[in-house]
């Protein structure tokens, strides 16, 4: 793609610090780029007995594609070629005995390899294919540069080579699409029983809010990922800071004068001072995740705002109720 730099897999180390954290971070990589073509694509937790399995398309219970991650940044040697036979063997082995079948298996590494290693790969894929039936493919420097600058991987190459000091654009904040109605939400039952008499505002907040989540989560990049939670963690620890304060001043009140309000006024400060990262949320995306915060009943704006929680799953519990729920979330 036009303006983007060459990709240097050896920013991952610079990035993580450790080639170990580079790793990791390349398996994270390869996932991403697997999700961009198969949105149906699973990344397996890293760790000792993993089947071989890295990310993979398909079920543990029939068919199945996976990439294999392998961070060889200083080439292919003996030892490596060492490595990718026995993941390939663990794969195929794994397949007998908890009964998935191996269709396709795609080795993926940060470096071309050399006319040596290229010779030994293009045999030794040629024998196991004939003895297993698996297709075997390869994703090199080449290969991965190629699909991180295609159009549809743009995020991707952003989030794990862009330049850090050029700055994101701001989320772009959008209107609440006509005709979509929060009514019977957990947010706004919450509003109304603490009085608040426009809640146009809220809506638009939780709605780009809830834009900006499902982004996130589709992209699954780690630090716009740790960036919501960390936003999530803020906003919740300003209410329950100021939830507790009003409690105490107004002891026995069910309505805690004010608490709406400073919860937004102070969670308006925050955002004025924090720069923008990996997420570039506006301030009513920041704002908007105090409403999910309630919408999903870890907060509220009046003393008991927990039994208005319980009330709500009780009652969005029935059939009807949960299918407008539904309803909603899709226009969302």
């Amino acid at each position: 793609m036009r303006g983007k730099a060459p990709v240097n897999f050896h920013a991952l180390i610079a990035a993580t610090g450790s080639d170990e954290g580079a790793r990791a971070r390349f398996q994270d990589l390869i996932a991403q780029l697997v999700k961009v073509k198969h949105r149906n694509a699973r990344q397996m937790q890293a760790k000792q007995g993993d089947w071989g399995l890295d990310c993979f398309v398909g079920l543990l219970n029939d068919a199945l594609f996976n990439w294999q991650a392998k961070f060889f940044i200083n080439g292919v040697g003996s030892d490596q070629q060492k490595e990718i036979r026995d993941s390939f063997k663990r794969f195929v082995t794994k397949a007998e005995t908890e009964g998935y079948k191996p269709i396709g298996w795609t080795l993926c590494i940060p470096v071309d390899l050399d006319p040596p290693s290229t010779q030994w790969w293009d045999g030794w894929k040629h024998r196991k294919e004939k003895e297993t039936s698996c297709s075997i493919n390869l994703w090199d420097k080449s290969e991965l540069e190629s699909l991180l600058l295609a159009p549809d991987a743009h995020h991707v190459y952003d989030g794990y080579f862009g330049d850090p000091h050029v700055a994101k654009a701001e989320l772009l904040t959008l209107p609440v699409p006509a005709g979509m109605s929060f009514e019977e939400m957990l947010f706004l039952k919450q509003l109304r029983a603490a009085q608040i008499p426009e809640v146009d505002g809220a809506k638009r907040q939780f709605f780009n809010a809830d834009i900006m989540k499902r982004e996130v989560a589709d992209k699954g990049i780690q630090e716009e990922l740790q960036e919501l939670e960390t936003c999530f963690a803020e906003v919740h620890s300003i209410w329950e800071v100021e939830f507790n304060g009003k409690c105490a001043e107004h002891p026995g009140v069910e309505a805690l004068p004010g608490l709406y309000p400073k919860v937004l006024g102070e969670i308006s400060q925050l955002h004025k001072s924090t720069k923008k990262g990996a997420l570039p949320m506006g301030l009513l995306h920041r704002l908007g995740t105090m409403h999910h915060v309630v919408e999903d009943g870890a907060a509220g704006w009046v003393r008991d705002f927990r039994s208005i929680a319980s009330a709500h799953a009780a009652a969005t519990s029935s059939p009807a109720l949960a299918d407008s729920a539904a309803t909603t979330s899709e226009v969302s």
